[in-house]
């Protein structure tokens, strides 16, 4: 967000944690926009459906290897985030970007509702 507006994360975090506006009136408009966009975004898409539309040109058009998106679960907490790997674009040698594995908790694959993650 910081980058599209043009300004610090620490702006960003002053103005939420303020409850405040940016004092430009350009940076306001761009939020404006930004936020109109996500607003017909969710409205059209569920919220998963919109991150997902607005993350594929991001794969498809830039060498992003990864992206830091917010967490569905917990859209109002900042400190929560998911770290979204684009795999064809790693490199297949693992060992160059994962450098240990630690257990934290069962992980489940399947349908929601069934008990799993």
């Amino acid at each position: 967000m910081a980058r599209l507006l043009d300004v610090t994360s620490k702006s960003i975090q002053r103005w939420e944690t303020r409850n405040a506006l940016p004092s430009s009136e350009r940076v306001r408009g761009l939020a404006a926009q930004l936020a109109e966009i996500a607003e017909l975004g969710t409205t059209v898409y569920t919220p998963e459906g919109f991150a997902a539309c607005m993350a594929t040109p991001l794969r498809a058009v830039t060498n992003a290897q990864a992206l830091r998106v917010p967490s569905a679960a917990f859209l109002d907490d900042l400190e929560r985030w998911n770290l979204v790997l684009s795999l064809e674009k790693l490199p297949e040698d693992v060992t160059s970007y994962i450098t240990s594995v630690e257990e934290e908790a069962p992980l489940r694959w399947g349908r929601r509702g069934r008990g799993s993650l």
